[in-house]
């Protein structure tokens, strides 16, 4: 009698044995298709690091570099690529630079696709992403500048 007994205790164990393996493959499956499910949206710290590397290339050292002010300098001098693997109207970047005392706009630089400014007024997920900052600088005269950086990054795809 004793043999009859565990046969039947064994297949107790059985169905929950697999009722385990079921509640871990379920949930393996759950976690990959919250992993893998939606792409990551990295376009903001994208706009972030192209406003970061025009800031750079802008001021030195809270210093104005020297030409843009004048004819010589151009976003050439600032080496953006704006290649992407979408096509190349992917990117818009402008730098105003103001007198800090009047406010006047003294110059005003900007390279990408430019209807990507049409998209900021409203946020959401089909809109390119924007931001916009500001800061002062001087030159080696001690004039002073605000300098306002708009970065935008669309990659809807």
């Amino acid at each position: 009698m004793n043999l009859k007994s565990t046969k039947g205790d064994s297949k107790l164990i059985t169905i929950y044995w697999f009722a385990i393996l079921f509640i871990i493959a379920a949930g393996i499956v759950y976690i990959t298709f919250n992993f893998y499910g939606k792409p990551y949206d990295i376009r903001k710290e994208e706009a972030s690091l192209l406003l970061n590397k025009a800031s750079d290339c802008f001021s030195k050292g809270g210093y104005l570099e020297e030409g843009f002010l004048g004819k010589l300098a151009d976003f050439d001098t600032c080496r953006f690529n704006f290649n992407s693997e979408f096509g190349n109207d992917e990117y818009y970047l402008e730098v105003k630079i103001f007198n800090f005392d009047s406010l006047s706009l003294l110059k005003t630089y900007s390279k990408g696709n430019e209807a990507l400014t049409i998209g900021c007024e409203i946020p959401s997920e089909k809109n390119p992403v924007c931001i916009n900052e500001a800061f002062f600088s001087i030159d080696r005269s001690k004039n002073k500048y605000k300098i306002e950086i708009t970065s935008i990054v669309r990659k809807i795809e």
